[in-house]
């Protein structure tokens, strides 16, 4: 698969780089401003739970044998998009396919329960980056700031934002199972875009005004770059394969797979790269709130 090429770019504060004045800053979540503490033990948690809710409505299967049913579990493909008229969240509506497929009946009651105890099972071993609340006080003072993730139960990410007051830096918050599209397509970043300029008055915000920063190459470095805007690529030390944050696999080293349209993208594009959240402060020179006005 074609990836953009990483490298570490001149200082985005050198007035030749890049041609436009950055105005927002637009943030990934999961990876990102929160990261893992283990993700092999997250997934592990999530599985655990949802076995155990299962059973408790029937289930038939050895742990072995569900857990290989779990596989690619938020693949795409693996379940249907729900109506814009039903209030099932998509995460809801993956379980409530993973019950068909094990021949099980669960009230649509139980569905909510369900997603709420497996996510947090999973959540208990995310953790906010102790560098992201300075960093982002510091920003909002500059820029617009903004937040794109991926992740299919839209009520969760509110309440994670709420509790580590989070959500009081953002002008536009943009999650994938509210508009039922994921990164890396370009068009959850233009809806983005057009969310900031209706909140934000006189502002026209271009892509090519506003940095993304993300930990995946592919969802975030490459859907920024076809959206047009400025990617950075968040590299932590880690010895753990950044990917294996976004689904479960009873074999870890399993590969998740995405359309062909999203593996196509030019060698050479750039992409500056940082190790730590506070480097992204080192390497911006803040000028008066929002640029320009046009």
């Amino acid at each position: 698969m074609d990836k953009p090429t990483l490298t570490t770019l001149p200082s985005l504060s050198d007035p030749h780089s890049p041609k436009h004045p950055i105005r927002a800053i637009f943030f990934d979540l999961n990876g990102t401003l929160f990261t893992s503490s283990n993700n092999e033990q997250a997934w592990n948690g999530w599985f655990s739970a949802l076995f155990e809710s299962f059973l408790l409505h029937g289930l038939h299967l050895s742990r072995a044998e569900f857990s290989a049913m779990c596989d690619g579990f938020f693949n795409p493909s693996f379940a249907f998009t729900p109506s814009p008229l039903n209030s099932t969240t998509k995460y809801e509506a993956r379980l409530e396919h993973l019950a068909i497929k094990c021949n099980l009946t669960i009230p649509n009651s139980q569905f909510s329960q369900i997603a709420g105890k497996t996510i947090e099972a999973w959540g208990e071993y995310m953790y906010l980056d102790p560098e992201a609340q300075c960093l982002l006080q510091r920003l909002q003072s500059s820029y617009i700031l903004g937040l794109i993730t991926n992740f299919d139960h839209p009520p969760y990410i509110y309440e994670l934002l709420h509790v580590s007051q989070l959500d009081r830096y953002f002008k536009v918050i943009v999650i994938s199972g509210e508009i039922g599209i994921d990164k890396p397509d370009p068009a959850i970043f233009h809806h983005a875009f057009r969310e900031t300029n209706l909140l934000t008055e006189n502002l026209n915000l271009l892509p090519e005004e506003t940095l993304y920063i993300g930990d995946s190459p592919t969802h975030d470095v490459q859907g920024a770059l076809n959206a047009g805007m400025i990617p950075i690529l968040l590299s932590r030390n880690t010895s753990e394969d950044p990917s294996s944050i976004y689904d479960y696999y009873h074999d870890s080293h399993k590969e998740t797979t995405l359309p062909q349209s999203f593996k196509e993208t030019s060698r050479t594009q750039t992409c500056q790269i940082i190790h730590n959240l506070s480097e992204l402060g080192g390497i911006l020179t803040l000028p008066s709130k929002y640029g320009k006005e046009r």
